[in-house]
């Protein structure tokens, strides 16, 4: 673990340490030398368990391993004539390696390659055996007077070697070194006990055959504290190679244009590491390559992409916070948001983050004044970096919640949801405190705002967590004291108050937002369903009925089939909030309509009524049962509607495989079914139906990321056009809850050149739509099924408003109530939401 530490990101321990929503079930096993780095990382778990490998408690274990492998490699040199039988002995060699395999493995290579030992030669310990290995390939070192022959025919590219970031072409190697290739070829072919030479594409590259010999090189003092003859000064040869470019590439006659591939890569990266760094001088050149020089379109001409650049500039910010120019920093980041390059401007998110992590006042003024420009991508950017930050920017938050516009408050207010499904209980409760401790009667424009946003915050965590018994407490608690304490409304009943108050939860309430999924404006224009003939209408308000307790389906069955029919969206959105309610309330009951008068059903009316049984809340076995049975049926009877989409209604909203997607996950259980029927469209070459399946999934891994993923896994193999377009879109949308996971997916099934347009899309808004829908949706069947109170006094009222308007205004208009029945109990949440004590509905 240790070498996937890097100044690159990102890296493996930080997608590892990210990891926070595991199921239980998940373990991760990791291997390192000893670095502070990893363990901190690793034991931020907090349930982590360390086995020191060479600790006395395993000492007898790891030398049985070793013995054992000794014991082949020496049987094997035996058998060949490397060795003779009594030349060595498998102990010698064991005491020698010090539990050390890579020790074993390159002794007995060496032997192989016709190296005759005695057992006085064996060196103690991994340091020691490099080092004698260069005492015998470069005798001239080890005479007295011959350190210019070092100096002169080994260090330049040994040193190269030691600090190269990725294996060098031998052209590249000449360059650095200043030497012919033929030079090269010889001084490897000296070195070639450790320095590998294979063509890799046509072209010859150089590297250590294992990067503890680059360890080897860079450390001033061996274990036994003596001076390492054959120290190579890393910070030096980072400079010297860093000087090479710029000595090319720069000035007046110089052009990155004509730059090789490893220096485009990698310049940004040795002049941090170089001797001067961080010095004003490397700070100020990597400034003028980026911002005053061919550098950058260099790179996305001759690499193809941005990615390299948005590195640099990433490693340029890291070395101005380095030494606390915060001025600096704050010029790059400008510098990549005003460039325009889509890469660049995602980059600046994670810029940011590492921006407030070191300095969180200025990095929080940036984003504010990002958030205020009049460009939406800009403003995209500034709203994902708060997201990646959350609530511990408390000042930032402050501010978008009290002086920001509309959309960037909700957007912002749904952070509240992903950092409490992150376990952040403590730092967004803490918030939303604060900020309700802000609202007076005295600043009434102020507590307005704060108003608003407390209520986008409150519905965006209880509609997805309804069933959080915590999260109920914290806001009963949380609005309590805004509505008493603060408001004072138990004592103060003004018109003013009233209005403003009637405005905020009219607009806000959670019947309203409901409504608002329902409608899917942006999936069928709302004047679909207003423009409805009279047996629709009669249709939907005899529906609305069903949702009653004492609503009996099967009296009511053929007006759900026609809800489900329809080609109105809002109708067949209610037809899907009644089958839930209903399976909710008796599965069994319903299961027995599937025959009749179900079997009526179309196969929109099916994918509908499968739609319906999605819910965020436990569920029983049988549930499990139910839903894939309904999803099979679907995918075997009716797969046209599932590759088109419902005709293109669910286009960016295809949930056919949550029902039984979310009640598998909510079992720690694979996503089965979803990898079986990925599999099936792929097999059959039908991409349309393949990326359908993805995009489902995609949904699906905004509640279950690691197992959904681990279903989508097989579509980045297939590498068709059609499919990799839906899995960036699909990643983009998991991204901006779950990044880490994402990047680790890409890494993991080989495909990081989807990376780079992933993050290009991300976006908290069009993730916030996708868990508004799906939430409000749940939170419906909840207030149905569970809460008498928000059923009978919110929901249904505002369905019968929807029923009886003839144009979207005229629902709007109508007052939700919600302020009287917050009222009439005690402005008490807990009691407001109180679930149905009626056991037939404890399931």
């Amino acid at each position: 673990m240790d070498e996937a530490i890097g100044d690159g990101s990102p890296s493996i321990l930080g997608l590892i340490e990210g990891l926070r929503d595991l199921p239980p079930t998940v373990k991760v096993f990791a291997s390192s030398k000893r670095d502070r780095r990893v363990r901190d990382a690793l034991e931020s778990f907090g349930n982590t368990t360390t086995v020191d490998l060479s600790g006395k408690e395993v000492a007898h274990r790891h030398r049985s391993d070793l013995t054992r492998y000794i014991e082949f490699r020496a049987s094997r040199a035996v058998r060949t004539g490397a060795l003779t039988e009594n030349q060595l002995t498998p102990r010698e060699v064991i005491n020698a390696a010090e539990g050390n395999f890579q020790y074993a493995r390159l002794w007995f290579d060496e032997i192989d390659a016709g190296f005759s030992p005695r057992a006085v030669d064996l060196p103690k310990g991994l340091p020691n055996l490099y080092r004698s290995y260069l005492d015998r390939l470069l005798p001239v070192r080890s005479g007295y007077g011959t350190a210019a022959t070092w100096l002169e025919q080994y260090l330049p590219l040994l040193g190269v070697l030691a600090v190269a970031q990725e294996p060098m072409e031998v052209t590249v190697a000449a360059d650095l070194t200043g030497w012919s290739e033929a030079r090269v070829r010889a001084c490897v072919d000296d070195l070639q006990q450790i320095v590998d030479l294979e063509v890799v594409a046509g072209v010859p590259v150089l590297r250590f055959f294992h990067l503890s010999m680059a360890e080897f090189l860079l450390v001033p003092l061996l274990d036994d504290r003596r001076p390492n003859p054959y120290f190579v000064d890393g910070a030096e040869f980072h400079l010297t190679i860093a000087r090479s470019y710029l000595d090319r590439h720069t000035g007046a006659t110089g052009s990155w244009l004509r730059c090789d591939g490893y220096g485009l890569r990698h310049i940004a990266t040795h002049l941090a590491l170089a001797k001067t760094s961080p010095g004003p001088l490397a700070r100020t050149v990597l400034r003028d390559l980026l911002l005053a020089s061919d550098l950058p379109a260099a790179q996305r001409a001759r690499l193809g992409s941005s990615e390299q650049t948005a590195r640099a500039f990433q490693i340029a910010v890291r070395l101005a916070l380095t030494v606390g120019d915060f001025g600096m920093s704050e010029q790059f980041v400008h510098a990549m948001i005003r460039s325009g390059d889509r890469t660049l401007r995602a980059a600046a998110v994670g810029v940011l983050a590492e921006f407030h992590a070191r300095e969180a006042a200025t990095a929080q003024n940036v984003i504010i004044e990002l958030l205020r420009q009049p460009d939406p991508d800009t403003g995209r950017v500034g709203l994902n970096a708060a997201n990646a930050i959350g609530y511990r920017a408390g000042r930032l938050f402050r501010w978008i919640a009290l002086s920001s516009g509309e959309d960037i408050r909700k957007r912002a207010a749904f952070t509240a949801y992903v950092r409490w499904s992150n376990g952040e209980h403590d730092t967004v409760s803490g918030f939303l405190r604060d900020l309700a401790s802000s609202v007076s009667l005295w600043s009434p424009i102020k507590a307005l705002r704060a108003l608003r946003f407390l209520m986008d915050a409150t519905i965006a965590l209880y509609t997805n967590q309804c069933h959080d018994r915590q999260l109920a407490v914290m806001l009963n608690d949380l609005w309590k004291e805004l509505l008493v304490r603060r408001l004072h409304l138990d004592r103060i009943n003004g018109p003013v108050v009233q209005r403003a108050l009637q405005r905020i939860s009219t607009a806000n309430s959670l019947s309203d937002r409901v409504l608002e999924a329902m409608l899917l404006s942006d999936l069928q224009d709302p004047q679909a369903f207003f423009d409805a003939d009279a047996s629709d209408r009669q249709a939907f308000l005899r529906g609305v009925a069903l949702l009653e307790r004492d609503g009996d389906l099967s009296t009511g069955a053929l007006d759900v089939v026609h809800l489900l029919n329809s080609p109105i969206v809002v109708l067949r959105m209610l037809g899907a909030l009644i089958v839930g309610t209903h399976a909710r309330r008796d599965l069994p009951r319903l299961r027995r309509l599937d025959r009749a008068p179900f079997d009526q059903l179309s196969a929109r009316g099916r994918l509908w009524r499968l739609i319906g049984l999605t819910t965020l809340v436990p569920t029983t076995d049988d549930w499990l049962a139910y839903t894939r049975e309904m999803t099979e049926h679907l995918w075997e009877a009716d797969r046209q509607v599932i590759a088109t989409r419902d005709e293109g209604v669910l286009e960016a909203f295809n949930i056919f495989l949550l029902p039984h997607g979310l009640a598998t996950g909510r079992q720690n259980l694979p996503q089965a079914l979803g990898a079986s029927v990925l599999a099936s469209a792929v097999q059959d070459g039908n991409d349309t139906l393949a990326t359908s399946v993805v995009s489902s999934l995609g949904l699906l891994a905004l509640y279950h990321p690691h197992t959904s993923l681990a279903a989508m896994a097989q579509a980045t193999a297939v590498r068709r056009e059609a499919i990799d377009r839906e899995v960036v879109s699909s990643l983009g949308i998991v991204a901006g809850v779950y990044p880490r996971s994402v990047d680790l997916f890409l890494i993991e099934t080989g495909r990081e050149d989807l990376a780079q347009a992933v993050r290009q899309i991300v976006d908290v808004g069009r993730t916030r739509r996708h868990f508004d829908r799906i939430g409000h949706f749940n939170n419906a069947v909840n207030q149905a099924v569970r809460h008498p109170v928000m059923r009978d006094g919110l929901l249904i009222p505002a369905l019968l408003n929807v029923g009886h308007a003839r144009l979207p205004g005229e629902y709007f208009a109508r007052p939700s109530g919600l302020l009287n029945l917050l009222r009439v109990h005690d402005y008490e949440l807990l009691r407001f939401a109180a679930e149905d004590d009626d056991e037939s509905l404890a399931r």
